[in-house]
Order: C-alpha cells, then structure tokens, then sequence
C-alpha cells in the first residue's frame, strides 16, 4: 500500500514515462501527509547519473523516467 509506505517513511520510486506525471505524482504523494511533512531524500525527477542514489540507507520519494528505470533498478536495494 502506498499510503502505508509514505506513513511509515518507506523508500518510495514512482516511474513514469512523462517527466510532468513524475512530479505531480511526487508533490501529491507529499501533500497526502498533511500537517505533517515529508522531511527525508525528495527527487521527484532523478536523472540517470544520480540512480546510485537509490542505493541510499534513507527513507526517500524518488521519480525515475522509464527509458532510466533498467539502469535504476541495478541500485535499489533488496530492504
């Protein structure tokens, strides 16, 4: 559940072949915390050279484009 994941500050990665959807889908997902906030690792568009980002030990919001998401998934960590 996505709710469930954003609530209990999960690694989320939102993939989109539009770079527009990738961030709208990024700033709703935060707006769903109000009052609260998203206060850890928020890249709603993350270029290709930044995919070992993914490999991070943070919780995060990130958006990849789909042409990137072969490349992205070689850094997401198995958690």
């Amino acid at each position: 559940d996505l709710f469930a994941a954003l609530i209990t500050e999960q690694k989320i990665v939102l993939v989109s072949s539009q770079h527009s959807i990738l961030t709208i889908c990024s700033e709703i997902l935060c707006s769903l915390l109000f009052p609260m906030r998203w206060s850890h690792l928020y890249i709603p568009f993350l270029p290709k050279m930044l995919c070992p980002m993914l490999d991070a030990p943070v919780p995060y919001i990130c958006g990849v484009v789909r042409e990137n998401w072969g490349h992205a998934q070689e850094y997401l960590a198995s958690d």
